[in-house]
């Protein structure tokens, strides 16, 4: 827990969570196999290359997904990098807390919203376009 300490700053004696490094194991692992199992399968051509392609791409998603999560939970942990690449981030300086609202939604705005989204779906619902066989 924090501690005050005599000159009124809050210290963080918490100890840190190792880092898991498990899901990008995982997700590179899996990609990996799919990405062989469509090089070695009964694909050709354009077809296997595309497989691959779109396993490898969604493997990266997943994998900065997962750094995002990463960062978000240990800013610090990029700093280092950050510092190297020449950037200035100071992910350090997020907090969680409230956020302050820029928009008022009250319930009459929301009321008005359902309203108007039904009234279009229902004059619209008879204008739709049937193909022709």
């Amino acid at each position: 827990m924090a501690e005050r300490i005599e000159c009124g700053v809050m210290s963080d004696k918490r100890e840190r969570k190792p880092i898991r490094w498990w899901p990008a194991v995982v997700i590179v692992v899996l990609c990996g196999a799919v990405v062989a199992w469509a090089q070695l399968g009964d694909r050709t051509g354009q077809s296997r290359f595309l497989f691959s392609a779109q396993t490898v791409v969604v493997g990266l998603m997943l994998l900065v997904l997962w750094f995002a999560a990463l960062v978000a939970w240990r800013p610090g942990l990029f700093q280092p990098f950050a510092t190297f690449v020449g950037l200035d981030l100071r992910l350090d300086l997020l907090r969680t807390g409230e956020v302050p609202g820029v928009f008022h939604i009250d319930a009459w705005t929301v009321l008005g919203l359902v309203i108007a989204l039904s009234v279009w779906l229902i004059a619209n619902a008879g204008t739709t376009r049937r193909r022709e066989a």
